[in-house]
């Protein structure tokens, strides 16, 4: 519950510009692991794509380009 009013309170600050509010909460986020189980939540489901995707019909060259397309866009900063 304290997290939920941390980050409320950062959120409805006026006078905060919108970077300030986004680093707050982001910082309140990786106190609280939400990063870390991110990330494992997107590996679990990349690994299971790719299962599945290898069970597709298609030219391996095909495959390719969907998975660096989806590799690009799980691998991005914003």
């Amino acid at each position: 519950v304290k997290n939920i009013k941390d980050i409320n309170a950062v959120l409805y600050q006026n006078g905060t510009d919108n970077e300030a509010k986004v680093d707050s909460v982001t910082g309140i986020f990786n106190k609280l692991g939400v990063n870390i189980e991110a990330e494992r939540s997107k590996k679990v489901f990349m690994e299971n794509a790719l299962s599945h995707l290898e069970q597709v019909k298609l030219d391996q060259k095909r495959k390719k380009v969907l998975i660096e397309i989806s590799d690009k866009l799980l691998n991005r900063n914003n």
